[in-house]
């Protein structure tokens, strides 16, 4: 499934949901609360990872990583760039954000870690 909104592109699938912000957009609590209430509204009580493709150059309010660590079904948190300032401003988003939180350089590498997070999950959740 996938849904436009005027700042982003979401596509979901079954262990996780790519985020596609615009050029030039600030994401702050308000487009956050937006995001989640799509998001927690198509997972559920399902475990899922947010990958955030970070194609454009925005700029995001590392406060709504705090709120984002307090979802249990959100296990984690991977960005998908190859610009190394990018890089460099995760590592400052991190310290806010309680869970898994990853970079990789493709698409394929973040999904494929998604994929197996919520698999391991799922494992111990049977233990």
């Amino acid at each position: 499934m996938i849904i436009e909104l005027d700042f982003c592109k979401l596509e979901f699938f079954d262990t996780y949901v790519i985020n596609t912000i615009y050029e030039g957009v600030t994401v702050d609590q308000e487009k956050n609360n937006m995001l989640l209430d799509i998001i927690l509204e198509y997972y559920k009580d399902k475990a899922y990872i947010y990958i955030s493709n970070r194609s454009h150059s925005y700029s995001v309010d590392p406060s709504i990583y705090v709120i984002c660590s307090q979802f249990d079904t959100l296990l984690g948190f991977g960005v998908v760039t190859d610009q190394t300032i990018v890089k460099r401003n995760t590592e400052l988003e991190k310290l806010f954000y309680t869970k898994e939180f990853e970079v990789f350089d493709t698409l394929e590498l973040a999904t494929n870690w998604a994929k197996i997070v919520v698999e391991n999950h799922r494992k111990d959740l049977v233990k």
